[in-house]
């Protein structure tokens, strides 16, 4: 209990401290779940900035939704952050896997977790596609995915078909798992990226198309 405390701890710090060292406008994140985690933490930095920026945070589940409502309240009414809380699904809705694909995933990975409730945190009755289009309208400093555990490399390749031509910083949870293995073995690999920070739960790395 105590390493995985140092853990949360240590990944609070380095998103916060990358969140001011970056300065961003626009930052993106999927995955809200409770906004008492990654989202409040980053909505805190933000309100360091000596400007107003604008964080699009995505969640899936209508069921929570009252109580993000409720966590995020404080940034809702701060008028130094523009907070933008979604209700729907990151991608396509074409683009979810099926359950049986979702099975392959998690063989692949040799992974144990419940593939029809990682099916089902993402079969929800709400809007699709919002990282189309807010990346459709906005080029964000920083994006951080963290949605369900299958969902990561279906949004990193999303996400890389609207900002292939922007430089941003992109943040990864749960890399040592199905969520983000196998985006993190392509940035390894593509020299456009830099990891600049990597441990066994999180990466950061820069991306820069010029390279």
């Amino acid at each position: 209990m105590v390493s995985q405390i140092t853990k949360k701890i240590e990944f609070g710090q380095v998103l916060e401290d990358i969140i001011l060292e970056v300065n961003p406008k626009i930052v993106v994140e999927t995955g809200t779940l409770r906004g008492k985690g990654s989202t409040r933490i980053i909505a805190n930095a933000l309100l360091q900035l000596d400007h107003v920026a604008t964080f699009f945070t995505i969640e899936v589940n209508p069921s929570r939704w009252d109580e993000i409502k409720e966590n995020t309240n404080r940034y809702l009414q701060n008028d130094k952050i523009d907070l933008k809380l979604i209700c729907g699904l990151s991608v396509p809705r074409i683009m979810l896997p099926t359950l049986e694909e979702i099975e392959q995933m998690l063989l692949e990975k040799s992974c144990k977790f419940d593939a029809k409730r990682f099916y089902n945190d993402v079969n929800q009755d709400v809007p699709d596609d919002w990282l189309g289009v807010i990346l459709r309208m906005y080029v964000p400093d920083v994006i951080f995915l963290d949605s369900a555990g299958h969902m990561g490399f279906i949004e990193f390749n999303y996400v890389m078909q609207y900002m292939s031509k922007h430089p941003f910083i992109l943040i990864l949870d749960d890399v040592s798992t199905i969520k983000h293995w196998k985006t993190v073995e392509v940035l390894k690999e593509d020299s456009c990226f830099e990891i600049i920070n990597f441990t066994s739960r999180f990466c950061i790395a820069k991306y820069n198309p010029e390279i």
